[in-house]
């Protein structure tokens, strides 16, 4: 080990979050509120890492079709809302 250069050794760091927990994050939080604003998804992200796996998690959700994203007009705030055509109503 003395003969090894210390650029040889890397440092290993564990996630603190996968992109199935920002999912569900993002359910939680369609939850409580009818719309998301697509920029508060991303205001308590500690790390560069964070936002990558929080954006990947919005676009695993738009391709099961679970969320609708909107944008209204050009340059204005993009919405995420619960695409509520997805919801099965469960038979008894």
């Amino acid at each position: 080990m003395k003969e090894v250069p210390r650029e040889t050794f890397h440092r290993i760091v564990k996630d603190e979050f996968t992109v199935g927990e920002k999912i569900h994050d993002i359910f939680h939080m369609l939850v409580n509120e009818p719309k998301v604003y697509f920029s508060k998804l991303f205001r308590q992200a500690k790390s560069k890492l964070e936002i990558i796996v929080t954006f990947l998690a919005v676009l695993e959700l738009i391709r099961l079709k679970e969320i609708l994203v909107v944008q209204k007009q050009p340059f204005s705030e993009i919405e995420i809302i619960k695409n509520t055509d997805t919801i099965k109503p469960t038979m008894k």
